[in-house]
Formats: C-alpha cells, structure tokens, sequence
C-alpha cells in the first residue's frame, strides 16, 4: 500500500502501543512523533485512558492535537478543554446500576466531565481498591460512592468488575440499542467496559477528523487491543502491535512485531511515503 503524501494524522493508542512495559515512553517514539509534526503530520491520541493520564502522555509527547478519550467518548484539547462527548442515557445509567448489584458486581463509573473535573464513583469494594490501586497518577479530582449525588448522573464510561458467570449474566441483561460493551477476561477477574450505544474509538476519532477536514484515508491508527478494532476499520491504514490479539490483527494493514520499541521507525516512515 503506497502512502506517499497521504497520511495527515497519526492516531496512536496508548498503554501497550505508546507505552512500553515499563511505562515510559521510548525515545525514539518521542523523536518520531516530533519529527512527524515538523513535517506537518497531525498526532493525537487515541485511547481509553481518562482525561488526566491522557493529557499526561500528549504532554510528555508535546501534542497541539485534541485528544481522543474515555475510549472515543470524549475529546479534549491539549489544554484539557472539553471539545465533544456522547454519554449514556439516563435509563442506561440506572438500569446498569440496578444490574450490577442484583448480579453481585462492582462498578467504577465516570461521571460527566466538568472544566477543571473529572468526578469517578464507585459501587462495591472491589471498584473502590481497584480505583485506590491504579489511580493514583494523577489522582482523580473527586472519587464519591454510588449514592446521593451519583444516582442522577449519567455515565460517561463504566466497568464493571466480577466472577466470569455474573459478568455473563450482566451482559445477557443489557440492551444493545442502549449500550456497548467490551468482555475483558482476567485469571482473577472478568471486567466489562461499558460505553454509550454506538460509540468507540472510531466515534470519537471520526468526530475530530471532520473538525480537522481530514479524511478517514488519510489517517494512520496505532493499537494493540479489543477496543481499536472500530478505529482500524474507520482509519485508512492500520498498524496492529505484535501483542494485539487475532481480532485486532486480522484488521490491520501491518503489524508491527516488535511492539512499542518499532513504533519509532515506522511512525518516520509514513511521513516518508
């Protein structure tokens, strides 16, 4: 597939494609992505890390690029202004509440981001020492139980947290004309994200390529899992991590068999066509 003059953006996933296991971010990766937009190459991130942590990594990268996050629900300049974000109906939020405790399951929910705010709830213990555990850098602006203020909001984004047959249960529950849900199984634990119906990375992304008047073939993607298979299937060109599982693979123009260490050398060679 010939490139040449054609990649306007680079769409990159972060954790596992930015981000090597150590969680830095490798140099080469940093040199490319500058290099790429001295050569008047867009960059932005795609990922479903909230706001805060992602605003962290586009920093680390020095993007001028809004940022698509919470998965392709939101998208937030550089500066951590709110641009656009799709939420939950009000009936989704509730009846994914009422769910998850008749099934016996914790929730960690994102509520509807603020300027200066992101507000996470937290139903069940579980979701309270999962947020305590991996939310710590940067810490949440306002971590609150489910209850009070909580109960009239919708959700931004949800996971719920569980044995594998009432996760099962849950989902066999849930609307998809209302809903959209990712099964993330774990030794220990199965998790499922929860979103708005309809909305993904490709939502999100597809929404900041129309402010930019770019064209979907015109983007490059960079992922790793479950969650990128909508922005591969959207973009022009797709770029699979070696870790990403059969499904995201199988979309992917090209996959990259060194992981994040690779990323570098051929982020430079789209901009050379």
């Amino acid at each position: 597939m010939s490139l040449e003059g054609r990649i306007r953006l680079v769409a990159l996933d972060v954790d596992g494609t930015v981000l090597g296991e150590d969680g830095q971010i490798p140099q080469a990766t940093r040199e490319a992505v500058a290099w790429l937009r001295r050569r008047g190459v867009l960059v932005t991130l795609c990922t479903g890390r909230r706001i805060a942590s992602a605003l962290q990594v586009a920093r680390a990268l020095d993007l001028e690029c809004p940022l698509v996050v919470h998965g392709g629900a939101v998208v937030v300049e550089p500066t951590g202004r709110l641009l656009w974000r799709r939420l939950m109906s009000t009936s989704a939020s509730r009846h994914l509440v009422e769910a998850c405790c008749q099934e016996g399951l914790d929730l960690i929910a994102y509520g509807d981001p603020r300027p200066g705010r992101e507000v996470i709830y937290h139903l069940g213990p579980r979701a309270a020492d999962l947020i305590r555990r991996y939310y710590t850098s940067p810490p949440p602006e306002l971590v609150l139980p489910w209850g009070g203020r909580g109960r009239g909001d919708r959700m931004l984004r949800a996971m719920a947290v569980g044995p594998a047959p009432a996760a099962q249960a849950l989902v066999a529950r849930c609307s998809p004309q209302e809903l959209r849900w990712i099964v993330w199984p774990t030794p220990e634990d199965t998790f499922v994200e929860f979103g708005p119906c309809g909305c993904s990375k490709a939502t999100g992304l597809r929404w900041l390529a129309r402010r930019l008047g770019v064209d979907p073939d015109q983007i490059a993607a960079f992922g790793d899992n479950l969650n990128d298979v909508e922005m591969f299937e959207y973009v022009g060109y797709a770029v699979a991590m070696g870790s990403a599982p059969e499904e995201v693979r199988s979309r992917a123009h090209r996959v990259l068999e060194d992981g994040p260490g690779g990323l570098g050398r051929v982020l430079r060679e789209l901009a050379a066509g």
